[in-house]
Parts: structure tokens; C-alpha cells; sequence
């Protein structure tokens, strides 16, 4: 009985490790819930939201995880890396942008595309009680949420207006303090890192071009307290929108852990987003091919009708 207890209480920790770290090197045969526009490709990326106007996208891990050991005590820390892309369907132009979020649901209701970027606004949040903790990678500027340009990080509380944003960049490495900027919306990989200790209530958040290292200064570094933001359990996950013009908000790579550093991702056996957007492009060109084929066929069968209307009438 004492040897089954032991056992018991084994597979309990075996499974509370299994829901507070995953790594996903790429997205094939993985379990996410996946909402609205959200799906993964033939190639193992997760595609956020794809070309598709005036959109939305949610992609969640399955379960809730425990981010406090009771509802009254202080946050946990986590730490999270993965891989992102914002690929606008005509060079430079169209977004709207992608977040990673924390959500006391990962149905969240009355959310908007465009430049809300799938998340709900600050009534609905108030209106449904939603708890939201997001880091926004926005490609777009909007006056009306106070977005300092059109590219730009940011962490967001329960509002899509942020505490705090900056340009997106990363420093360079040797203790310079000199950054390089990076466009989100190049169609280029990026990794980002994002950590929260819970212990200094302190969340930095660092960017480079994949593969480069991880830079040794987080280009945010945030003074926040968690606590009274979340809830007990939450859902971990991201979310991007598209508006009239639209790119694809893809993510080849993630990894999340609860209380220690996240995983490093395996380079090498990430997803390749060149070999996808040649397919794509491929596939594009060969349904353009297919139109101009039968739009030449029907010209020709237009054309050879009113040959014979004429023949017809005049003859």
C-alpha cells in the first residue's frame, strides 16, 4: 500500500511537471486549441492568422496552468522564448500584429481585429471579467491606444493601451549600450524572450533576428507586480489580427516554463518559413495560371460566339 502511495504521488509530480514546461520545435502532431483563423500548416507552423482581411487568430496551450500557489498568493515566475514571423502580403504594408497573452480564458469573448489585434477592448474586458496580461509585437500605429510608432513592443494590462513600449530593437552585445533595430514586419524570423520573476516582480522582454544569440540586455525591463493582475490559473497563448491589409503572423517554435528558465529551442529542427512561403508562393502561382487560363479560354469562346453572331447576321 505504501509502495502504491509512493507511485501515486509520483505520477501526480510527473504530471504537474508535464503542465508547467513544454517545448514545441515546430507544431507537428501538437494539441493546441486553436480558435477563429488559427491553424497549423502541412509544415508545422503555426499560423496564427494567415492572409485574411479584417481577422482574428487565438492559438492556446490546452489546459490552464498554475501561475499561483493559491488564489491569495504572489505570482509565480515563468519565463517563455519562441520564434515568431510577420509577413505582410505586400512588402511593408499590412499588419495588424501579434501578441503573446495570458488569459483567465482562452475563449475571450467580443474580441476585435484590426488594431485590437484579436484581443477584446477595455469594456468588453470589464464587461466578462477577463483577466489579460499580453506582450504586443505591433506593426501598426493607432493615436486612440497611444502606440509610439509602427513598430514597437509593449506589455499590456487588461488594456490595449501599454504600460510600457519601445521600438523595436535589441543591443548589440559586449555591455554596449547600442541598439540595432529590427522591423517586425520584415517577413523575417525572430526569436523573443520573455521572463517574470516573481520574487522582484520584474518582466524583461529581449528580440533578436533568428538565429542570432540571445542579447546579454533585455530591451524592456519592467517594474510589475502580478499578483493582483491574474488569476490562480491561467491560459498561455497568442493571439494576432489582420485588417484591410493583412500579412501572416506565423510562429515556427515555443517553448514555456513555469518557475525556471523556459528550454531552449532546437534550431535545427525548427520548421523552415522559406520552404513554406516558396509553396505558398507556388501554390499562388499556379491558381493565378489556373485564372488566366480560364479567363483566356472564356475570351476565346466569347470571341469565337460573336464571330458567329456576325457570320450570322451579315452573311
Amino acid at each position: 500500500m505504501k509502495a502504491f502511495r509512493v507511485f501515486l504521488q509520483l505520477l501526480f509530480f510527473a504530471s504537474v511537471v508535464a503542465e508547467t514546461s513544454f517545448i514545441y520545435n515546430g507544431f507537428h502532431n501538437v494539441n493546441l486549441s486553436l480558435y477563429d483563423a488559427s491553424y497549423i500548416t502541412p509544415d508545422g507552423i503555426l499560423s496564427v492568422i494567415s492572409y485574411s482581411p479584417k481577422n482574428i487568430g487565438h492559438a492556446f496551450y490546452p489546459s490552464p496552468l498554475q501561475l499561483k500557489p493559491n488564489t491569495s498568493a504572489t505570482t509565480l515566475s515563468f519565463s517563455t522564448t519562441f520564434v515568431f514571423s510577420i509577413s505582410p502580403m505586400y512588402p511593408k504594408i499590412g499588419g495588424h500584429g501579434l501578441a503573446f497573452v495570458l488569459s483567465s480564458t482562452k475563449e475571450p469573448r467580443d474580441c476585435l481585429p484590426n488594431q485590437y489585434l484579436g484581443l477584446p477592448n477595455d469594456t468588453t474586458d470589464a464587461k466578462f471579467s477577463t483577466h489579460l496580461v499580453a506582450v504586443e509585437f505591433d506593426v501598426v500605429q493607432n493615436i486612440e491606444l497611444s502606440d509610439i510608432n509602427d513598430n514597437h513592443i509593449g506589455i499590456d494590462i487588461n488594456s490595449l493601451i501599454s504600460n510600457i513600449s519601445q521600438p523595436a530593437a535589441y543591443f548589440n552585445g559586449n555591455g554596449s549600450n547600442q541598439t540595432h533595430s529590427i522591423d517586425l514586419k520584415s517577413g523575417i524570423p525572430i526569436t523573443a524572450w520573455i521572463e517574470y520573476s516573481g520574487k522582484e516582480k520584474l518582466m524583461n522582454i529581449a528580440i533578436s533576428p533568428f538565429p542570432s544569440p540571445r542579447p546579454d540586455k533585455p530591451l524592456i525591463s519592467f517594474p510589475l507586480d502580478l499578483s493582483s493582475v491574474i488569476d490562480e490559473y491561467m491560459h498561455v497563448g497568442f493571439s494576432a489580427s489582420t485588417g484591410l491589409l493583412f500579412a501572416a503572423h506565423d510562429v515556427l517554435g515555443w517553448s514555456f516554463s513555469i518557475d525556471r528558465k523556459a528550454e531552449d529551442l532546437d534550431l535545427s529542427k525548427l520548421p523552415s518559413l522559406m520552404k513554406a512561403k516558396k509553396k505558398l508562393h507556388r501554390k499562388g502561382f499556379g491558381v493565378g495560371i489556373a485564372l488566366a487560363s480560364a479567363t483566356l479560354a472564356l475570351l476565346m469562346i466569347l470571341g469565337g460566339l460573336q464571330n458567329d453572331l456576325f457570320k450570322e447576321y451579315f452573311y
